[in-house]
């Protein structure tokens, strides 16, 4: 089975035992699909006690790696108390990143190799530099903390404000290619482009 024939799909996970067990749904997104860009739009519009994280595992919590292909998870139920958050955010995500990285393993999933940042602003915030922010933001956790080696970002020709961003970033034009059914530039970045530029 391949990433195509797996986009869209939910699998459901269930841990501990009632009524202090956990229940969490998992989303998988192919790159570039529909599905990926809902995902998106999950770390664009987070509600409070609704967190959307990248799925990490490691012997201790100052270890942590991404998992790849790299997992969204998006608690189903608010999360009220510290209790509930050490469940969701914690012991959830581990036993969710160890099945992607089994599934690997196993050839069911196929990894990209690629991550990409994203950012969603309604009309309303537009033009006050906020969009930067986030991109900005988004792509020192991906460097800083996730460690990752490169970031990628598409949009759509026309959306000059959105590549605008990109390049005020730092991000390279890597050219045009189709995602989300159409045709798109691409920029990129690399670890040590984003450090020599965004020093502090």
């Amino acid at each position: 089975m391949n990433a195509a024939e797996l986009d869209g799909r939910i699998g459901e996970g269930w841990g501990g035992l009632g009524a202090n067990g956990t229940h969490v749904n998992v989303v998988l997104a192919q790159r570039s699909s529909p599905t990926f860009a809902a995902a998106v739009g999950m770390f664009a519009h987070p509600s409070p006690g609704h967190t959307p994280i990248l799925v990490c595992v490691g012997p201790a919590q100052t270890s942590y790696e991404p998992i790849w292909p790299p997992t969204l998870m998006m608690n189903k139920a608010t999360a009220t108390d510290a209790r509930h958050e050490t469940i969701t955010w914690g012991a959830a995500q581990l036993g969710i990143g160890q099945g992607v990285l089994d599934a690997v393993a196993d050839g069911l999933l196929e990894t990209s190799g690629e991550i990409e940042v994203g950012y969603n602003l309604s009309e309303k915030f537009w033009r006050q530099g906020l969009g930067y922010e986030c991109a900005v933001a988004w792509l020192k956790f991906g460097f800083e903390t996730a460690g990752l080696d490169r970031i990628v970002a598409v949009a759509h020709p026309d959306n000059t404000g959105s590549w605008r961003i990109m390049e005020k970033c730092g991000m390279r034009f890597r050219g045009n290619e189709e995602h989300y059914g159409f045709d798109c530039v691409v920029y990129e970045i690399t670890r040590e482009e984003f450090l020599d530029r965004h020093a502090n």
